[in-house]
């Protein structure tokens, strides 16, 4: 029987939700695919995200991770790149990956910095 003010949803038999495969993490490692694709697109936007999730006053705990999650994504995007090369026949992603992987490390200064040279610049007041 349909419950008053519900939208009724009909969902396949193979369907189903897994409660127990959820996890827990920091939610900064969000950020990753900003490091990775949105500040390619557009920085002011960017900055706009991490403006907006931390209030305007990026803490230096912020960029500490946000540094680290960024090299954490090196390997796992080299792989992926690859496999994905490979299984769809789509050999550019390999190209593609490097200029990601190489924009993120000069965004750091070889992860020499934690704060992202297009912040440094698009924010020039904000902390070094």
């Amino acid at each position: 029987m349909p419950v008053p003010g519900k939208v009724p949803v009909t969902c396949p038999p193979d369907w189903m939700q897994a409660f127990r495969h959820h996890d827990w993490g920091d939610p900064i490692h969000d950020f990753v695919k900003l490091a990775y694709f949105s500040r390619a697109v557009s920085i002011p936007f960017a900055a706009g995200q991490i403006d907006g999730y931390t209030g305007g006053e990026v803490p230096a705990s912020f960029w500490n991770k946000y540094a680290l999650y960024a090299a954490m994504s090196i390997i796992p995007d080299v792989v992926w790149s690859h496999w994905y090369a490979e299984t769809a026949g789509s050999p550019e992603q390999v190209d593609y990956m490097w200029e990601r992987v190489e924009r993120v490390s000069r965004d750091h200064d070889g992860f020499t910095e934690d704060i992202p040279r297009w912040y440094r610049k698009y924010r020039p007041t904000a902390p070094r």
